[in-house]
Order: C-alpha cells, then structure tokens, then sequence
C-alpha cells in the first residue's frame, strides 16, 4: 500500500486540519489569502513562460484570476470575491516582477514550472502489511546556474508578513524539495528522470521562498539591516533583493526522512496531534462542517 505525504502535510500549523483535508472536510469557500496565492502563482508562471515586460503584466494578471476562478469552480468551490480588485492588487504588486526576477535570476536558465516531483522516502511495516512511503509534490520553478550548474528551487510566496530567518532556514517544505531532488524523481517532458539521468550528473541543490509582497517599493522611509550593516531606505525605494529571496536550510536528508515519515503513521492511523491556533482553529474543515474538532474520531486511517 502507497501512502503519499505531500507539501501539505509538512507545512500544516495544526496536524489535525491535514486530517481533515485528507478525509474531504474541507471548506468549500475559498478565502481570499488563497485565491489571490493560486492567481499570483499562475500570473508569474505565464509571465515566465512568455517573457513578459513589464507592459504585459496587466494582461498576465487578468488571465491568472480568470483562469484561477474556473479551476476554483470546476473544483467544486466558491468565492464572493471582487475579482477586479483580486487583480488590481496583482498588477499593482507584480508591476515590479519582470525587472526584479531579471535581476534574481540572470545567472540561470529556467529548466521548467510547476514540475512533479516524487521520492520513496521509505517504508512502514506494520503486522502483515507493508505500507510504501512517498513524497509528492510540485515544484514552483527550477533554475539552473549557467556557470556552476547548482540547482535552485523557487517557490512563490504570498503571505502577509515577510518569511523571517528562521522560519526559511527550518521550512520543511522546501528542506523536503532539496532532498527530493537529490534523492528521488522529477517530471520532465512527461516521464519521470533522476537527476543524473536529465543532467548527467548529480548537482547541488538549494531552495527559496520569493516572498511576493516584498516586490513593493517601501511606503515611507525604513531603516533596515542588509549583510549585518544597517541602511536607510526612503519611500519609493526597491527593498533590497534579500528581503525578497529567503533561501532554506539543506538539511541532512536523514532528518528530513524522519520527519515524513512521522506524518505517514500519522496518515496511516488516521490519528493527527492538534496544536490549536485562534486563527487556524476559526477556518479550519473541522469548524465550517461538522462545528467542533473531532480529531480522535477514524479520518480514514487503520
């Protein structure tokens, strides 16, 4: 039996509301933190895919939100969201994407977008039954260097607050990225290759989060610390590119395996640790439908 671990499950703030994904409670209402992440997604993918200046922002955006409610409905969701302010925003804050991501990135060539990418992390025995554990997963984006060949994995992020040191440095998420890159399989041109067997060789990894928000210019004037020297910043100024970029630990791959497969005995007893948070307990599944958390009922494990 396959048990598959994905993104989801490592980056979770409560376990038990993973549980309740897995087991198909979840909120058919669409909030807006997500939809605007699903959008802003997919309007930098088009742009990448289509080299697109900075006049041809407007037009990217417009067909992210577009095509981003269609998949939203086709999954069986809502929203009541003001979709012309959803990409108002996305302009406004991706007007900056093609110089800043130039200046990113002009050191590597783009190997592909939103790529699978797959690992057998390991497996569970338990009584007669062998359970296969896998790790599953999209890449955002993966660059490759042009002189040195290291890998970079991208992964675009919406979030309110600025991702801080620590959070980037321990995100499981992307620590599990490098490792399966290093250890298992992406997807390319349909089929499945190792690393060595798409690039001949085996490369260095790295990853880091693109924090979206920090492409805006400062509003007022900021003082803030770049490389351990504190410099002044004034409104209109660009934030410097490592407020932007927040790159991940490359953990030992052993740690990394624990930590999944501590998830998989999570999926496979159907059994989730709750760590409540007054934000996360209010949207979580559990509240919109069945109007408590029941996390030591059976979510679909043994």
């Amino acid at each position: 039996m396959m048990i598959e671990v994905h993104s989801s499950d490592l980056s979770a703030r409560c376990p038990a509301s993973a549980g309740y994904r897995r087991a198909g409670l979840i909120n058919v209402a669409v909030p807006m933190a997500m939809f605007r992440g699903l959008s802003a997604g997919r309007a930098i993918e088009i742009m990448l895919e289509e080299s697109t200046t900075v006049d041809g922002v407007p037009d990217a955006c417009t067909r992210a939100v577009r095509e981003s409610d269609v998949k939203v409905q086709e999954e069986g969701r809502f929203h009541n969201l003001d979709l012309k302010k959803v990409c108002s925003e996305l302009i406004e804050t991706l007007a900056f994407f093609p110089e800043r991501a130039e200046t990113a990135y002009r050191d590597y060539d783009l190997i592909g977008q939103e790529i699978p990418i797959r690992w057998i992390v390991g497996f569970l025995e338990r009584e007669d039954e062998t359970h296969t554990v896998e790790f599953a997963s999209h890449l955002d984006a993966l660059y490759r260097h042009k002189e040195t060949g290291q890998l970079k994995i991208v992964d675009w992020k919406w979030t309110k607050d600025s991702p801080n040191w620590h959070y980037s440095q321990m995100n499981l998420q992307m620590r599990s990225y490098m490792a399966a890159m290093q250890r298992g399989e992406f997807m390319m041109n349909g089929f499945y290759v190792d690393m060595v067997d798409y690039f001949g060789e085996r490369l260095s990894v790295e990853a880091e989060l693109f924090w979206i928000p920090g492409l805006m210019p400062y509003k007022r004037r900021t003082t803030v610390t770049v490389d351990g020297v504190e410099q002044v910043f004034h409104k209109g100024d660009h934030r410097p590119i490592t407020k932007i970029l927040h790159y991940a630990q490359n953990s030992r791959v052993d740690q990394i395996e624990k930590q999944i497969m501590l998830r998989a005995e999570w999926i496979r007893t159907g059994y989730y640790p709750e760590i409540p948070t007054p934000d996360g307990c209010m949207a979580c599944p559990a509240q919109q439908e069945v109007g408590y958390c029941t996390v030591a009922q059976d979510l679909g494990g043994e």
